[in-house]
């Protein structure tokens, strides 16, 4: 029984690597007592939410991308003492909140959406430019006798600046942090053809929100309000006129539906977590977001519309939830950009041909 009598004296062995005090080679796992502290885990575990609460946000994909093991690199620091604070304290205090928000990039995505939009300005009015040049009255303001002519023949040339401007902001900008800073493609925030094997649902989910939407904008083009902001421009002196600012119209959706469910929502959903989709700046960021990416983008998606006829602010609400669920299922956002644009280019047709001009 591991013991042995040599020249007269019991001498016990000393248990090797692999093997226990009784020679079985198997170590007892030690029992915890009732006061025993666990060690702590040199990792922490994320749970993956309930399957049922993805609303066919493919679970597949998240469980592929989700690390359920997370390690803890970055522990939270220590609260600092505040109690012989200075003025210099408070300094440093933002600073280092700049500093963190620049770094990291789930907050740059958020504070670069919010000081672009500021820049387009209300509603895309590019209020800044306004306050520059007394010709500048924006979209939607034909009729005023301080609206300047800017381009030659083109009498909603305003309308026009305006969409351009925002496509530069918020198309150009974001896109420029997603190849040169994040190292990212486009086409991973929406701007791709849908993701392998999602060509029927985009198909479906096409019909089905134009089947939604287009009587939505029939009811909506009898609404007071709707025919007082909508269009923009007026004055179309025949259907060709008509169509060739609707064309230039698009530019204005592909921009509101690429910042709000391509930059935003994609860049807050972190399904290709940790990091981004190439593990850009992992440690910073935050565990995976899941569908609550979908309720950030509709917030910010509303907040944008404050201010606009009754009927749509709250229309934003569905359209946020519903558009997110289908640009994040199908990995692209062209489907959700083309509805959206032929909608109001039908609602702007029903206001101009029932006289709501």
């Amino acid at each position: 029984m591991g013991m042995r009598a040599e020249g007269g004296e019991s001498r016990r062995r000393a248990p090797g690597r692999d093997e226990t005090e009784d020679g079985s080679g198997h170590r007892p796992v030690p029992q915890a007592g009732k006061h025993d502290v666990p060690a702590m885990s040199q990792t922490r575990r994320l749970r993956l939410p309930p399957r049922g609460l993805h609303m066919g946000l493919h679970s597949d994909t998240l469980r592929d991308t989700w690390p359920r093991d997370a390690p803890d690199e970055h522990p939270a620091p220590a609260p600092p003492d505040l109690s012989h604070a200075t003025p210099w304290t408070v300094l440093r205090s933002i600073r280092d909140t700049g500093v963190a928000i620049v770094q990291a990039r789930h907050a740059l995505i958020i504070a670069t959406t919010m000081v672009l939009l500021m820049l387009w300005g209300f509603h895309g009015g590019v209020d800044l430019l306004g306050a520059v040049f007394k010709g500048w009255t924006g979209p939607g303001s034909t009729g005023n006798p301080q609206r300047a002519r800017l381009i030659p023949g083109v009498p909603w040339d305003q309308e026009w600046i305006s969409f351009a401007i925002g496509a530069a902001l918020l198309l150009g900008v974001p896109a420029a942090l997603i190849k040169f800073v994040f190292k990212e493609r486009l086409s991973d925030y929406g701007l791709g053809l849908p993701k392998k094997g999602r060509g029927r649902y985009t198909l479906w989910s096409t019909v089905l929100l134009a089947a939604i939407g287009f009587p939505a904008m029939c009811v909506a083009s009898h609404d007071p309000g709707m025919r007082a902001t909508y269009p923009f421009f007026r004055n179309f002196a025949s259907l060709g006129a008509f169509l060739t600012y609707e064309l230039g119209y698009a530019v204005f959706f592909l921009v509101i539906e690429f910042v709000f469910r391509g930059y935003l929502l994609f860049g807050l959903y972190g399904a290709h977590h940790p990091g981004g989709v190439q593990g850009v700046r992992a440690s910073q960021d935050p565990p995976v977001l899941s569908h609550y990416a979908i309720l950030l983008s509709m917030l910010s998606y509303t907040a944008w519309h404050l201010g606009k006829p009754l009927q749509e602010l709250w229309g934003t609400l569905l359209w946020g939830v519903v558009t997110g669920t289908m640009v994040l299922t199908s990995g692209t956002l062209w489907h959700v950009f083309l509805v959206h644009w032929l909608m109001n280019v039908f609602l702007d047709y029903r206001i101009w041909t029932t006289g709501g001009m």
